[in-house]
């Protein structure tokens, strides 16, 4: 199957935070259609993106995303950014893709 990851990252806005609301909608129906695999071309795929997206006093737009392959999140991100990267408003873009494992652990008593 692959390895599991999740992604947080955020979406800068470089305009005021009352612009937020229109970027976010733009973010939200990009979102949604991608996570029910209706973008066309280079873009169409299965995504995973948490359509539940927070936003701070500053405009700055959080968002979470998940995968059950590392690979698969890191391209979902990569499309995600580009995007993000074709709104004008928008200032950055980060997202840190964490994999997820069993982990390893030890205690001393």
């Amino acid at each position: 199957m692959g390895t599991p990851a999740k992604a947080n990252g955020y979406v800068g806005i470089k305009t005021s935070p009352e612009n937020t609301p229109n970027i976010r909608n733009k973010i939200l129906s990009w979102i949604k259609d991608a996570n029910e695999n209706k973008l066309e071309g280079d873009f169409g795929g299965d995504y995973e993106i948490d359509p539940t997206l927070t936003t701070d006093e500053t405009g700055t737009i959080s968002f979470n995303a998940y995968s059950q392959r590392c690979q698969n999140l890191e391209w979902q991100m990569e499309r995600f950014r580009t995007f993000c990267e074709s709104i004008p408003e928008v200032s950055n873009f980060e997202s840190d893709v964490w994999v997820q494992g069993d982990g390893q652990y030890f205690e001393r008593e």
